[in-house]
């Protein structure tokens, strides 16, 4: 009598060979275990994640890397990075840990911070928008209805004189893919470049507010040092213009597959995110200053050119801003805009500023 079909494709075999691995994977365990004792080397002990490794025996891998066979493993992780070297995220350089090094990774090759549930949630909302990049299929966001739109009165001067405003770029490199064709300029100044100079300019021309533009370049030759570098711009800054009230790093989003803009007064505007560091991973006592500071700006954005802003996003860096209570990082579009976007949201940030330098010391 004929077997039935089912029989052929019978799962029997797959278990036999399945069962034969066992014995396998324990001879294995037992090696690796039995190694160590064999040749007389030390088996490691529990330690806190943070321990000071330097104090621990040295490993069989760490003598071989050290009579000359290997190079540090640091040496090696870095040729391959893009990042150069790890740095803090004050630009102080170390052995990264694991936890860094994956970080590290993700972030540049995502744009998701990792631990940081509200960056990924961000990153999945982007995704949602159209993929293509061209204008006639741009998100433009519906203008307000014109009695809405706020009036600016004539604003008296502030400045008798002093620099109130400081005006800087991190990442001098980004820029935007619809004007210069790429998302980057390494070794160069960017769109951002341009954007951060033309808020400057505008407190200046149209509000008679001073204000200083450093262009010096921080994330050329090492990205990773970026914000090591500014914070040294940064406090020159500050020393040299003692007065000044607001610290701005001017930056562009990223990760956004299409540019999206909001019509303000006829004019298309890169939508403005604020960012804002915390203690997460580094000392930053008076975040909390910096936070209510973006509060504040991002409430006037919304009374003055609804739709313009998009938001205030905490994250784990620090980014500078423990060195002023009004130091703030501003992204002004991303990636996807144009650089005309980018310069419009400028002059219409420093309409902002010049509502809110008033109302603080």
């Amino acid at each position: 009598m004929r077997k039935p079909i089912i029989q052929r494709f019978s799962y029997s075999p797959y278990k036999k060979k399945k069962r034969l691995l066992y014995p396998v994977v324990a001879a294995i365990v037992l090696v690796l275990y039995l190694v160590p004792k064999m040749f007389g080397l030390p088996m490691p002990e529990a330690v806190p994640v943070f321990n000071d490794s330097s104090s621990q025996s040295d490993s069989l891998f760490q003598r071989i890397y050290r009579w000359g066979f290997l190079e540090e493993p640091d040496d090696i992780l870095k040729q391959g990075l893009p990042l150069g070297a790890f740095t803090s995220e004050d630009g102080e350089v170390g052995s990264p840990n694991l936890n860094q090094i994956f970080n590290s990774w993700v972030k540049f090759i995502t744009r998701v911070e990792p631990g940081v549930a509200r960056s990924l949630i961000n990153s999945q909302l982007m995704a949602l928008a159209e993929a293509a990049n061209y204008e006639e299929n741009a998100r433009v966001l519906p203008p307000p209805p014109p009695e809405e739109i706020p009036v600016l009165t004539e604003l008296k001067s502030i400045s008798r004189g002093e620099v109130l405003v400081g005006v800087y770029n991190s990442h001098n490199a980004e820029t935007y893919e619809m004007t210069d064709g790429v998302d980057r300029l390494p070794g160069k100044n960017g769109g951002v470049s341009e954007a951060a100079q033309t808020l400057a300019e505008t407190l200046e021309e149209e509000y008679n507010i001073k204000a200083v533009y450093d262009d010096t370049i921080h994330d050329y030759p090492r990205w990773g040092a970026s914000y090591g570098n500014s914070e040294t711009t940064a406090k020159k800054l500050l020393q040299q213009y003692p007065d000044i009230r607001v610290l701005i790093d001017v930056h562009r989003d990223a990760g956004i597959p299409s540019r999206e803009t909001v019509t303000i007064e006829g004019k298309r505007a890169a939508p403005i995110l604020l960012i804002v560091g915390t203690d997460t991973r580094w000392d930053h006592p008076n975040w909390r200053k910096n936070l209510a500071f973006a509060k504040k700006i991002e409430a006037m954005m919304k009374e003055l050119y609804p739709g313009l802003s998009a938001g205030v996003r905490p994250q784990s860096g620090r980014y500078n801003q423990h060195l002023h209570p009004h130091a703030i990082l501003a992204e002004l579009g991303s990636s996807s805009n144009s650089l005309g976007d980018a310069e419009e949201s400028a002059r219409l940030l420093a309409g902002v500023i010049a509502r809110v330098l008033p109302e603080i010391e």
